[in-house]
């Protein structure tokens, strides 16, 4: 986890950059598909490098998509559009997923007792990809 945080100190400074020369939504989907990578990665067992990938994840998705809810949202609207951001972030999506997590973890419990875990991430790691294309079809963003 603290490799993780590291690597997003030096990340961070640069997010600016990289949205004026991808835009916001290229930006997103790269941290939708980070997130992805990091699933795939777990699959394989590389820990390390997949801790790496949660950093970009966050400042390329969760901080991207605070932006865009910032830019999107009227003045008067920003505090409760940004309150509904980290109820959908930290609530609902956690929330959820974790009610899908223990029925993929179940779905994959072996007979020894164990569990197949490079399958268990793959669930996850192709929930992300498609998120990521979805994102990536639908969202308009002006500076794109």
């Amino acid at each position: 986890m603290s490799l993780g945080q590291l690597l997003e100190i030096p990340i961070m400074p640069f997010l600016g950059v990289w949205i004026t020369r991808l835009g916001m939504k290229r930006i997103i989907v790269l941290g939708v598909l980070a997130q992805a990578l990091r699933s795939f990665v777990l699959a394989l067992w590389l820990l390390v490098v997949a801790q790496g990938l949660n950093s970009l994840f966050i400042v390329y998705f969760i901080v991207a998509a605070m932006v865009v809810v910032e830019r999107l949202s009227p003045n008067h609207m920003r505090a409760q559009a940004q309150g509904l951001f980290v109820l959908a972030l930290r609530g609902l999506g956690p929330l959820c997923g974790h009610v899908l997590a223990g029925r993929v973890y179940d779905y994959f419990a072996l007979a020894n007792g164990s569990h197949a875990w490079s399958l268990i991430f793959l669930i996850p790691a192709v929930a992300s990809s498609l998120i990521a294309l979805l994102f990536f079809a639908l969202f308009r963003d002006d500076g794109d």
